[in-house]
C-alpha cells in the first residue's frame, strides 16, 4: 500500500496550524522498514479507544497499518477555562464555541483505529481570541 501524505501548502495554511503530516509519514515508512514494531506503533490508551468509538467521527480513510477498519478522528481541547486533562469535543458545535471564546485554547485532531489501535496526532490547531501563545 502507498502511503501520500495530505500536507497543505504553506502559502494556504494559517499561523494557528500545525500539521503532523510527514511526521506520520515518518512513523509509517519505519513501521513498514521493519524498525519499528506494531505494538509500538498500535498503543492507544484505553480512554483514547473509548473516546474514539463513543465521540469519534468516521474518516473515509483505511487505518494504513492493518487496513481492516476506517480510521475515526478524535478532538481534544485544551485551555486556560478547560479541565486540566483537556476535554474531549463532539463535534462543529464545541469547534464554534472555542473559536468565539475570549482566551486560546488548543485543539489536537488524532486518528484511532479501532480494530488495531493505531493512534496518530493529524493536527493542532488554536482556537479563541487569545492571544496564541499562552495557549
Amino acid at each position: 500500500m502507498e502511503i501520500r501524505a495530505k500536507v497543505q501548502p504553506m502559502w494556504e495554511s494559517d499561523d494557528r496550524t500545525v500539521d503532523y503530516a510527514l511526521a506520520r509519514l515518518a512513523v509509517l515508512r519505519e513501521f513498514r522498514r521493519g524498525r519499528l514494531s506494531k505494538p509500538e506503533v498500535c498503543d492507544a490508551q484505553p480512554e483514547l479507544i473509548r473516546a474514539a468509538s463513543h465521540l469519534g467521527r468516521p474518516k473515509q480513510e483505511p487505518c494504513p497499518i492493518c487496513e481492516s477498519e476506517n480510521l475515526v478522528s478524535v478532538m481534544y481541547a485544551f485551555g486556560p477555562k478547560l479541565p486540566a486533562h483537556g476535554q474531549c469535543l463532539e463535534g462543529p458545535a464545541d469547534l464554534s464555541k472555542l473559536n468565539a471564546s475570549a482566551s486560546a485554547n488548543k485543539v489536537y485532531y488524532v486518528e484511532v483505529c479501532l480494530a488495531c489501535r493505531w493512534n496518530h496526532l493529524e493536527r493542532m490547531s488554536v482556537l479563541g481570541a487569545g492571544d496564541a501563545a499562552s495557549a
